[in-house]
């Protein structure tokens, strides 16, 4: 009686492991994953196009992505997760990222970029460039307005350090601003030339649209020092 009795006992708590197993394996997995870094579209509002199609928030962008925003739209973009771009409404931006020689393509709209780690990827480099101008970036935030027809570009350093060269091959210069330094060169290509800004002239962007950017990655805006 005694060695059925252990029997039975060996048999059930064989029976319960297998159970507890099973409902382990069917548990369902609420682990919270982090995104993997890359590029991704953070936010939305309005319409967004990747390439000509629409994407939603999560997404990842591709190499050489063309995006687009519609009237009363803005896109937010977060790459390498301490960089941080917005396109406002009506923006043409080419996004190439998958080389060394990292370049955002403004073709018309608004661009205000907050860019912390580009020290850690591609040998820090990065560049904007318009049909009028093309800006070297280094650890930097800023913003560029191009027109809608391309004939002109404003570019501001917010803060930190910008190399601008005219697209009439003119030799490069550097500004440097711990709050808002902001140059307008007008005519496209070889016809590029800088010219003053205008005292009425519209910015499209102030110290909230840099600190509200600035906070999509966990970071703040110090106008008191330069970045770099």
């Amino acid at each position: 009686m005694r060695i059925r009795s252990s029997v039975t006992v060996l048999a059930a708590v064989l029976a319960l492991a297998s159970g507890c197993a099973r409902k382990v394996e069917a548990a369902p997995d609420t682990a919270v994953r982090k995104p993997a870094a890359g590029c991704v579209l953070s936010y939305a509002e309005g319409t967004v196009t990747m390439n000509g199609k629409p994407i939603s928030v999560g997404d990842a962008i591709a190499p050489d992505a063309v995006l687009q925003t519609g009237k009363d739209s803005l896109a937010e973009i977060v790459f390498d997760d301490k960089n941080a771009i917005r396109m406002g409404q009506s923006t043409l931006l080419t996004i190439d990222l998958s080389t060394l020689s990292r370049v955002l393509t403004v073709d018309r709209g608004t661009l205000t970029a907050v860019l912390r780690k580009l020290d850690a990827v591609g040998g820090g480099n990065l560049k904007v460039r318009t049909p009028n101008l093309v800006a070297g970036v280094r650890g930097t935030s800023l913003c560029a307005w191009v027109a809608k027809d391309g004939s002109q570009t404003y570019l501001c350093c917010c803060n930190g350090a910008l190399e601008i060269a005219p697209t009439d091959g003119a030799p490069a210069k550097e500004t440097r601003a711990t709050h808002h330094s902001a140059v307008l060169y007008a005519g496209i290509g070889s016809e590029s030339r800088e010219v003053p800004v205008p005292a009425d002239f519209d910015p499209r962007h102030g110290d909230g649209d840099l600190e509200s950017l600035a906070s999509r990655i966990g970071e703040t805006m110090d106008w008191t020092t330069l970045e770099s």
